[in-house]
């Protein structure tokens, strides 16, 4: 039996356009079986003798028969209209025959049915067992499979079904009810409307404003148009539907619509919309307006003791102020009170956040993630997943965080969660980074473009073009190709972090040969983490946009690089961290370079002291590298920071596993040159060969700065 389930033969012909249908009327009807209205007893019979027709296997195709009035109540049938309109869309399709959301719509005995005298299913019950068997023969199937059969699934529905038009203004598809459901599958699906055309985009625009005016009391469809708004990045427009919504939602409902629009709780609605303001306006990157209304916010939710108001409040607190004081009110520990998903969800990721700021090891971090309840929810795994990447880069476990990026763009091509277009966009822009660090730049761009196509119709373009500028400054850099043209991909680096396109600015003077230039720079951006670091309450406001006074200056000095320095839109504290880090160690370099290891020394020693305290293998291994270098090359006595116990040959073995090929060669270059200095004459032969093969793979991969050094080294 169980080698026949393993291989499919009992679903092998389960997956059929009766089943299909069949399944999508036992959901619906599951799921609205207290909405539905029988006329009769005669029709409400009709309908289950329906059903149990197509459990039972009918050789006759059902698809017509759903919009016979004498097969399916009108309400249930208009539904379902709906519901198969939009698996037009196969991610639709995919999110809604998922085993979980099944299970959720059941109730497992008949004990657990919220009113025995409604007519509705159990688990165990013979349409329980039939949607059951029909989800996992679904997914059973491959993604190209299921592509198939949706695709002459419509083609025959399209085909055979009778003229009742979904869409049409004779029937009451258009109802206050079903504009409002439409509206409410906008706001939970505008994070993945990025793969939408333009075309598309603005009919649904045009539809909900058409909304607007047939029901202006309806605060979901404006709700709905201030998100794509939101998503649009069109400012104004967002603020106008936003208000519109908020006056909407806290006023009194009109007589006549009161047997239509759910009670409204209007404290808990003012507090909500004032956290959305908060949201848009940070979106928006106006920091001042944004935390005027959270404050707006936290006083209405003290004021009305609204419990979970008061933890977005402290959510978007701690996103408003990533460097700034804690949060003073106390709010319930997560662990014990109830909240929605999406809010634990945020909590979870903001503890993350925090953790690596504070200097947290690898291990707490792990805990925290896996003791959380809400990391066992499919619509949040994701998105902590990503999170999890971001850590074990940030801890220097490279090779884990590009599998778990893989399984990222997986589980969302399967499955999408709310913010499938952020998330995605974050993970495919890593994705390319990493294959340009092993080689393969034009590959990354090329995917960065097909990625840009695809869901790049809102704000997530920003993290694909800030991955092609990345990857194109270095493979300029390698290329040794006009150093005019690097200047403007910095130039354009700084619209997206400031801070990166400083730290490749140094890089680019030291090409150009002004060392004294690119030191200062380099100091500024260390000094200037620090501060920021060690500074309590920093507020962002008082300081202007980075950008904008780095290119009024005129001029590059460390004066000017200090002040237009702020703390860094994403990662906070432990940004600082690794910017820091990389500013030191490349200050040592040029410190080493001009013989003062003294100076050079005192640089890695602080990178080394930052990099243990916050627990960063890589730079901790290559602080550790570059220090035995220096007491091997240097004719002073330098004061040796590291044990000396610690087996170097350990060291290079372990930051070489986690480095790109390009480091990677150097690195082991570097490990034989030290080998040969400290005496040992047989290693000269295998160093000559190395050399060889990473001339060759620089000169593959087109790194003509690295190919001149083995040239000369040889």
């Amino acid at each position: 039996y169980h080698e026949l389930f393993s291989q499919g033969v009992q679903f092998k012909n389960v997956v059929t356009f009766n089943n299909f249908a069949g399944f999508v009327i036992a959901r619906e009807y599951l799921e609205n079986y207290y909405r539905i209205k029988h006329s009769d007893e005669v029709t409400q019979y009709n309908f289950y003798k329906f059903l149990l027709k197509i459990i039972q296997g009918s050789d006759e195709s059902i698809v017509n028969s759903i919009f016979d009035p004498d097969c399916m109540p009108i309400s249930l049938m208009r539904r379902v209209a709906e519901r198969l309109q939009s698996f037009r869309n196969i991610d639709y399709l995919v999110a809604y025959v998922y085993r979980t959301a099944i299970k959720q719509v059941f109730a497992r005995d008949t004990g657990e049915m919220e009113d025995p005298t409604l007519i509705t299913f159990h688990l165990s019950s013979l349409v329980g067992q039939f949607m059951r068997k029909f989800v996992v023969a679904f997914h059973m199937m491959h993604f190209d499979q299921i592509s198939n059969f949706i695709n002459a699934f419509f083609s025959h529905y399209d085909t055979v079904r009778s003229p009742f038009n979904p869409e049409s203004p004779e029937d009451d598809l258009n109802s206050f009810q079903q504009v409002e459901a439409y509206c409410e599958d906008i706001i939970v699906k505008c994070g993945r409307m990025g793969a939408l055309t333009p075309a598309k985009l603005e009919k649904l625009i045009l539809n909900l404003e058409s909304f607007v005016k047939r029901y202006p009391d309806m605060y979901k469809a404006r709700y709905a148009l201030h998100l794509l708004a939101v998503r649009r990045g069109n400012l104004s427009e967002a603020e106008s539907h936003l208000f519109k919504a908020f006056e909407l939602a806290v006023s009194t409902p009109k007589p006549e619509l009161n047997d239509l629009v759910a009670e409204r709780k209007l404290m808990d609605g003012w507090t909500r919309m004032t956290l959305g303001a908060a949201d848009m306006h940070y979106r928006f990157n106006q920091i001042p307006q944004a935390r005027c209304y959270l404050n707006q916010a936290l006083a209405h939710a003290l004021e009305t003791n609204d419990v979970v108001g008061l933890r977005f409040a402290k959510m978007a607190h701690e996103v408003l102020n990533p460097l700034g004081e804690p949060f003073k009110f106390r709010t319930p520990d997560p662990t014990t009170a109830t909240a929605s998903s999406d809010l634990q969800l945020a909590e979870l990721r903001c503890k993350l956040f925090r953790l690596l700021g504070n200097g947290a090891s690898p291990k707490e971090v792990l805990l925290t993630y896996f003791n959380s309840e809400i990391a066992a929810h499919s619509e949040a795994q994701s998105t902590l997943l990503l999170d999890l990447s971001f850590a074990f880069s940030y801890y220097g476990y490279n090779t884990m965080a590009t599998t778990l990026l893989q399984c990222v763009i997986i589980m969302e091509c399967l499955c999408p969660c709310a913010t499938s277009d952020y998330v995605l966009a974050l993970s495919i822009s890593q994705i390319a980074r990493v294959l340009a660090l092993k080689g393969f730049p034009a590959v990354a761009v090329g995917m960065l473009k097909t990625a840009t196509e695809s869901i790049g119709l809102f704000s997530e373009r920003a993290y694909f073009e800030r991955a092609r500028v990345e990857i194109q400054l270095e493979q300029s850099f390698r290329m040794e190709s006009n150093l005019d043209h690097c200047g403007r991909l910095v130039s354009d680096l700084a619209l997206f972090c400031p801070w990166e396109s400083h730290l490749r600015r140094a890089k680019l003077e030291l090409r150009r040969g002004n060392k004294s230039l690119a030191m200062n720079i380099l100091q500024g951006i260390a000094e200037r983490s620090k501060e920021l670091r060690s500074a309590a309450g920093f507020d962002k406001d008082e300081m202007t946009r980075s950008e904008k006074l780095f290119r009024e200056s005129g001029d590059i000095n460390e004066e000017v690089l200090i002040r237009t320095l702020e703390p860094p839109l994403t990662g906070g504290a432990g940004a600082l961290v690794l910017f820091e880090i990389r500013a030191r160690i490349a200050m040592s370099e040029l410190f080493a370079c001009n013989d003062q290891y003294l100076e050079a020394m005192k640089q890695l020693d602080s990178a080394l002291k930052l990099s243990q305290q916050n627990h960063l293998k890589v730079s901790e291994n290559m602080c550790v590298i570059l220090i035995f270098t220096l007491v091997t090359l240097s004719d002073v006595a330098l004061d040796n920071p590291l044990p000396e116990d610690i087996s170097l040959y350990d060291v290079f073995t372990e930051v070489c596993h986690q480095a790109e090929p390009a480091l990677a060669k150097n690195l082991v270059n570097l490990k034989m040159w030290l080998s040969f200095v400290v005496g040992c004459p047989n290693v000269k032969e295998t160093w000559k060969k190395h050399l060889q093969e990473s001339a060759v793979f620089f000169g593959i991969t087109g790194d003509i700065f690295n190919l001149q050094r083995i040239k000369h080294i040889l």
